[in-house]
C-alpha cells in the first residue's frame, strides 16, 4: 500500500524545497495556555504546491488508519498560498497538535510518531515525551528537498542555557538496511562518514563521484578539457621514490590534479633559481609536507600521474616566473581533471587523511526500536554536518582559494567533517544529507559557467547566474574579507577570475574594476567592524577609486540593480599601467578621467571616539523631516592642508584620528534603483597636483523624490580620479 511520504518521495526530483518544522514549548512562560505548536511547510513555488497537494490527496484514503493528521493530512496545500493569506507566495502554515501527542499518537499506530518518540526517548529522556522535562523544548525537523532528512534537536529554555547550544541529532539509515518496518524510508536513507578520511571506502567514494561526472556532465568534460598543461607538473610514478619535477612543453595536453591548500606560518618546500635542477632530478619523500604527500596519496588513487602544486611548479624566486604563471591561473584550475582542495589542514605540515574528530558525523550512535508489529529495527543519529560544509574550514579564509574554487571544473573537498565533491552540475557529500543538483543559492560563482552551464539550473533565468560582470561584484565581500600573506598579492591572487570575464566580454581592466562598468563599479563601500584601526597602505597598490587601494571588507550592496542605474556622468577616460608582466595583476598607477555634476560641502567628523560618525551639511528639501543621509566613509580620515588649501585625505599608517571639519567634493554619479543620488566623497591628490582622491560614498536619500533639488546645486566639471 502506497504512503503518504512515498507520494512525497515523488517530488525529490523537482526543484522543490519544503520544511516542516514541528515546535514544542516548554515552560509555564513559553507555554501559554492553550497555545499549540505548529508546523510551518514552505516551498518554492504555488504551482508545485498544487501539484503536490493533489498528489497527497489521492493517498489520503489508503493511507487513513496508519498515519495520524499531522503525518498525513496535509491538503492545505491544495489551496494556493496567495488565496489563504499566507505569510509569503509559496508558504503556508497550519496549527497542529501539542507536541507531547507524539506519545499518544505513537501509541495509538502511528509508525511515524512511535519512531521520532522512541528516537527522542533514547537521545535525550523520557522527559522529552513524557512531559516531566517540560522546561526543555524539543523541536523535529523534516526537510523535503534534494535530499529530505529528519533531525531532533534538544534545548534548555532561554534563561538557563547560559552559553550552550543545542543538541542536534540526525536520523538517518544505510541504504543496504532501508526496510523491515522502517515509517518514513524517503527520509531516513543515508551514507555513513567514514571514521578516517584516508580510508578505502572514502577512496571509493570520490572515485564514483569523479566517474559518474566524466560520465553524465558534458559542461564538466568540456571545461576540464580546453586547457593546455601547466609549464611544471610534479610526476608522481608509481613508487615514492619516482616523485621528481618535469617540464612539458607548449601545447601538450596531460590530466593532472590541482592542490588548494594553506601554506601557514612555515614555508613549504619550494623551487628556487638554484634548486629547479635538483627538484628535477627527485623529490624526497620525507622532504614533502604531510599535505602535499596526502596529495600525492589521492592523486594516485584517482588514477592519475601529475600533480601541481604551487609553491613547486612555480619558481618562487624570480618575479618573471611568478608573474607568468599566476596569470594562468584560470587555466590551471579550469584544466586540471579535478582540484584537491584541503579544507581542514591551516597549515601545509598538518595531514589531512587522518582519523576523523569523535565529536561530529563520522561516529553516529545506533538507536533500537520496534515497528508497529513489534519487529525490532535500527536507526542511526549524529550530529548533522553544516551544509556545504565548506564555508568554515581555513581554506576559505585565505584570497587565493577564492579563484580556485571557482575556476576549477571539479573540486574534491576534505573538510573537517566529511568528503565533499563539488562539480559544476551538483554536490555530493559523503553522509548524502546534502546532495544537491547545481549550488546555485549564495554562489555567484556559478555565473562563470558558459551558458551550458545552466542547463537544469533552477535559477538559469537569474542575471547573476549568466552575467560574469555580477557575479564579479556579487562576489567582492567574499574575496575582500579573506586574508592575504602578502599585501602585493591582492589583484594577482584574482588575476584568473578577471581573465575569464575579460574572455567572456572583452572588457577592458582597471585594478578590480572594468572601464566599460566604471560608473557602478565606482559605487563599492566598506562594511568592516574594524573600521576605526583601518589606515592607507604603506605602499602603492591601485588608485584610490578601486577597492583593492586598501585592505578593507568591500562590498556593491545594489549590485543586482546595476543595470537600473542612471547615470548623470561621463567616463571621458581612464586606465591602469600594470607593474609587471601579468596585463590583469599588480599595478603601479591609474587613473579615471569623468565629467560629472560636482558639489563643494563641508564634511564634520566631530566624535573623537567614533570616526566612521560625520555628517555633509547638505541643504534639506522643504517638508522632509528624516536626517536619513547615508555617509560610508572608506576608512579614517583628516584634515590636511594641500598647496595651502585645506582639504580630507586618508589617515597614513601611524597617524592618529582627530576631529575636524573641511571641505570635500561630491561627485554626483546618477541615480541608483530606488531613485537615491549617488555621490562619490572626494578630496585632493596627496600625490598628484589638480587631481582628486576618493573618500567615501554618500547616498543621498534627501533627493529620492525630488534629484532635481540637488543636481541644479551642482556645477558640470571634469575630475581627474587617482
Amino acid at each position: 500500500m502506497s504512503s503518504l511520504m512515498e507520494h512525497l518521495a515523488s517530488f525529490l526530483t523537482s526543484p522543490v524545497r519544503l520544511v516542516l518544522s514541528i515546535v514544542g514549548f516548554g515552560g509555564k512562560q513559553s507555554n501559554p495556555k492553550g497555545r499549540h505548536p505548529r508546523i510551518y511547510v514552505h516551498a518554492q513555488d504555488p504551482e508545485l504546491n498544487r501539484r503536490y497537494a493533489n498528489e497527497m490527496a489521492s493517498s489520503k484514503a489508503e493511507a487513513e488508519g496508519t498515519y495520524c493528521l499531522m503525518c498525513m493530512d496535509l491538503d492545505c496545500l491544495k489551496t494556493p498560498p496567495r488565496e489563504r493569506g499566507a505569510r509569503a507566495p509559496g508558504a503556508v502554515s497550519l496549527e497542529m497538535r501539542n507536541v507531547l501527542e507524539f506519545r499518544e499518537k505513537g501509541d495509538a499506530g502511528c509508525p511515524i510518531c512511535a519512531m521520532i518518540c522512541g528516537a527522542s526517548e533514547m537521545l535525550f529522556g523520557s522527559g522529552s515525551i513524557d512531559g516531566s522535562g517540560s522546561d526543555d523544548e524539543t523541536l523535529v525537523k523534516i526537510s523535503i528537498g534534494f535530499q529530505p532528512m529528519i533531525e531532533l534537536q534538544f534545548d534548555r529554555p532561554r534563561e538557563q542555557r547560559k552559553n550552550e547550544l543545542p543538541t542536534i541529532y540526525q536520523l538517518y539509515a544505510p541504504a543496504d538496511s532501508i526496510g523491515g518496518g522502517i515509517p518514513l524510508t524517503a527520509f531516513l536513507e543515508g551514507r555513513d562518514v567514514n571514521g578516517d578520511s584516508g580510508s578505502e571506502a572514502c577512496f571509493a567514494f570520490a572515485k564514483s563521484c569523479l566517474e559518474h561526472c566524466l560520465e553524465k556532465h558534458k559542461i564538466c568534460r568540456k571545461s576540464a578539457s580546453a586547457s593546455i598543461t601547466p609549464t611544471r607538473l610534479v610526476y608522481l610514478g608509481s613508487s615514492n621514490s619516482e616523485i621528481k619535477l618535469v617540464e612539458h612543453s607548449s601545447g601538450t595536453v596531460t590530466q593532472f590534479a590541482a592542490l588548494s591548500y594553506c601554506w601557514g606560518k612555515t614555508v613549504p618546500i619550494v623551487t628556487k633559481t638554484d634548486t629547479i635542477a635538483a627538484r628535477k632530478a627527485g623529490l624526497e619523500w620525507n622532504a614533502l609536507p604531510p599535505v602535499f604527500q596526502d596529495a600525492v596519496t589521492v592523486t594516485r588513487n584517482m588514477g592519475l600521474q601529475y600533480l601541481w602544486i604551487d609553491s613547486l611548479c612555480i619558481i618562487q624566486d624570480s618575479s618573471e616566473d611568478w608573474q607568468i604563471e599566476s596569470s594562468r591561473m584560470a587555466d590551471i584550475y579550469q584544466g586540471a581533471h579535478f582540484t584537491i582542495a584541503v579544507g581542514s589542514s591551516d597549515s601545509c605540515g598538518i595531514p589531512f587523511l587522518k582519523s576523523r574528530p569523535r565529536k561530529g558525523p563520522a561516529h553516529p550512535m545506533t538507536l533500537k526500536t520496534d515497528d508497529r508489529d513489534g519487529n525490532s529495527y535500527c536507526l542511526k543519529a549524529r550530529e548533522p554536518a553544516p551544509p556545504h560544509h565548506t564555508d568554515d574550514e581555513p581554506l576559505n579564509a585565505r584570497a587565493w582559494t577564492y579563484q580556485e574554487r571557482i575556476l576549477s571544473s571539479r573540486i574534491l573537498h576534505y573538510t573537517t567533517n566529511e568528503l565533499v565533491w563539488e562539480c559544476r552540475r551538483g554536490i555530493r557529500c559523503e553522509c548524502q544529507s546534502h546532495d544537491d543538483p547545481p549550488t546555485t543559492i549564495g554562489l555567484p560563482e556559478e555565473a562563470f559557467l558558459e551558458g551550458e552551464g545552466a542547463v537544469g539550473n533552477s535559477r538559469s533565468t537569474d542575471p547573476r547566474i549568466v552575467d560574469p560582470f555580477l557575479a564579479w561584484q556579487g562576489g567582492l565581500g567574499n574575496y575582500t574579507r579573506r586574508r592575504i600573506t602578502y599585501l602585493s598579492d591582492k589583484l594577482p591572487a584574482l588575476s584568473g577570475m578577471a581573465k575569464v570575464v575579460q574572455q567572456r566580454t572583452g572588457w577592458s581592466y582597471l585594478a578590480g574594476l572594468w572601464r566599460e562598468q566604471l560608473l557602478n563599479d565606482l559605487q563599492w563601500d566598506v562594511l568592516d567592524y574594524e573600521f576605526s584601526s583601518k589606515r592607507s597602505l604603506d605602499v602603492y597598490r591601485a588608485p584610490t577609486f578601486s577597492w583593492a587601494s586598501l585592505e578593507v571588507n568591500s562590498r556593491y550592496p545594489y549590485h543586482e540593480n546595476a543595470a537600473s542605474f542612471k547615470s548623470y556622468t561621463k567616463v571621458l577616460d581612464a586606465g591602469c599601467i600594470p607593474d609587471g608582466l601579468n596585463p590583469l595583476g599588480a599595478v603601479k598607477d591609474g587613473f579615471a578621467k569623468l565629467e560629472g555634476p560636482v558639489v563643494q560641502q563641508m564634511l564634520s567628523c566631530l566624535d573623537p571616539l567614533e570616526p566612521r560618525n560625520c555628517s555633509i551639511d547638505f541643504p534639506k528639501p522643504k517638508n522632509y523631516p528624516w536626517n536619513d543621509l547615508r555617509i560610508n566613509l572608506d576608512i579614517p580620515l583628516g584634515e590636511k592642508s594641500r598647496n595651502g588649501r585645506s582639504t580630507v585625505q586618508r589617515l597614513l599608517p601611524g597617524e592618529d584620528f582627530k576631529p575636524f571639519q573641511a571641505p570635500v567634493s561630491l561627485l554626483l554619479l546618477g541615480n541608483n534603483v530606488e531613485g537615491t543620488p549617488v555621490a562619490l566623497i572626494l578630496g585632493e591628490s596627496s600625490r598628484v597636483d589638480e587631481a582628486y582622491e576618493r573618500l567615501g560614498i554618500s547616498y543621498l536619500t534627501y533627493y529620492r523624490d525630488d534629484p532635481k533639488f540637488i543636481y541644479q546645486r551642482a556645477e558640470r566639471k571634469v575630475i581627474t580620479l587617482v
